[in-house]
């Protein structure tokens, strides 16, 4: 026992000296002098330089070249980052095998009508194909329970570089439960990491393909249609969501002869009317979009005259060789390229109420002075009441 404590005062003599020793080999480094004691390699620098590279997505900022900078390894890398990546880069596993892979969930994956939705349930071909648009194809299927639907098609290859473009649209349908919108039933994703949305049928098809069989219109028909569109939309507005896409192509018609708008892929969720980018399909263009000023809601209404010309005519109001498309959105941006008459006053009347080249003037024509907007001579005879009846029974 007088050995053990001998050998234990041994041992705590030689501790306190190591403690003394380490604490005046440190204070170089207290007082200062970082290179005395070399700093612990941090979990970020063991990244590997094979996945250097990250995503950026649709709101980052892209910063001057000489300006851009590694956090990491705190160097100049001229390579546009993500902040919000680089930021837990030292945490992120390396990216799949696929290059096309993205963090991605379906935020709908069942229906009532449908139940978990698998793809493997839904049956069609490309013998099935109703149309193609910017960021994917649309097929007519048939579920296994006997529904039929509309399946929209996203390669994850055409959105790599905008991975929360699918998201936007996927969270954008949800909020827009309204009798004149397309409805949303549910979403999947396959191996590949290609979007699946299933989506509302339409067997009467689109606004432009009916307008190429049954034009002209009666003004009963066009007052009808123009004024769902107007339901529609000030519905989108008053839930700060702006269409940026209207146009006939994109009209889909019921089983009732009642519209449905659809493909809410360039939508975007903005109470504020401050966006800038230029979005949307050329010969619906705002001014204020042509020009990539500040716009908001009020760019729909623009659109929506176009179509309202499109509908009585049978036309577009203007056309550009594909050649002049700058020219042709600098004419639209200062206000050069007008509306010409339909050779109908009341149509006429309409599309000057809608097409007001001041958008807080033209918010103001439709959306703020909306009874005096349905009194316009284009709606005579129309029952205002049936239609909004129909437009407040939300799904």
């Amino acid at each position: 026992m007088i050995v053990s404590l001998k050998t234990f005062g041994v041992f705590w003599s030689f501790g306190f000296f190591l403690v003394a020793y380490s604490k005046e080999a440190d204070e170089p480094f207290l007082k200062g002098n970082k290179t005395a004691i070399p700093e612990p390699q941090r979990p970020a620098d063991k990244v590997s330089a094979k996945y250097e590279y990250v995503y950026t997505y649709e709101d980052s900022e892209e910063t001057k070249d000489d300006k851009r900078t590694d956090k990491r390894t705190g160097k100049r890398t001229g390579k546009r980052t993500d902040k919000r990546t680089d930021r837990r880069a030292g945490k992120r596993e390396p990216p799949p095998a696929n290059e096309y892979s993205y963090p991605y969930r379906p935020k709908f994956p069942a229906h009532p009508s449908l139940g978990y939705c698998k793809l493997q349930d839904f049956k069609f071909g490309e013998s099935d194909r109703l149309g193609k648009g910017g960021f994917g194809q649309v097929y007519k299927a048939v579920h296994k329970s006997g529904k039929t639907v509309a399946i929209k098609h996203t390669l994850a290859q055409s959105i790599k570089d905008k991975p929360n473009h699918v998201e936007n649209e996927e969270t954008i349908h949800r909020i827009l439960q309204n009798a004149f919108i397309g409805q949303l039933l549910c979403t999947m994703k396959n191996s590949k990491n290609d979007i699946f949305f299933a989506l509302e049928y339409f067997p009467g098809g689109d606004m432009y393909k009916q307008l190429l069989t049954y034009h002209p219109y009666s003004q009963a028909v066009l007052a009808k249609y123009v004024a769902q569109i107007v339901l529609a939309l000030r519905y989108m507005h008053s839930n700060c969501v702006v269409y940026r896409d209207l146009k006939a192509e994109n009209i889909m018609i019921d089983e009732n002869d009642n519209i449905k708008l659809g493909d809410l892929g360039l939508a975007k969720y903005d109470c504020d009317n401050e966006l800038y980018n230029l979005a949307g399909t050329v010969e619906y263009l705002a001014p204020e979009v042509a020009g990539k000023r500040k716009y908001g809601r009020a760019c729909d209404y623009y659109s929506l005259a176009v179509l309202v010309y499109f509908l009585q005519s049978g036309k577009l109001p203007y056309r550009h060789k594909k050649d002049q498309k700058d020219v042709f959105i600098k004419q639209l941006a200062t206000g050069k390229q007008k509306i010409p008459s339909t050779g109908n006053a009341a149509a006429d009347e309409l599309i000057g109420v809608l097409a007001d080249y001041d958008p807080v003037q033209r918010w103001s024509n439709v959306y703020v002075n909306f009874d005096k907007f349905k009194k316009l001579s284009y709606f005579n005879g129309l029952d205002w009441n049936i239609l909004e009846e129909i437009s407040a029974n939300q799904l």
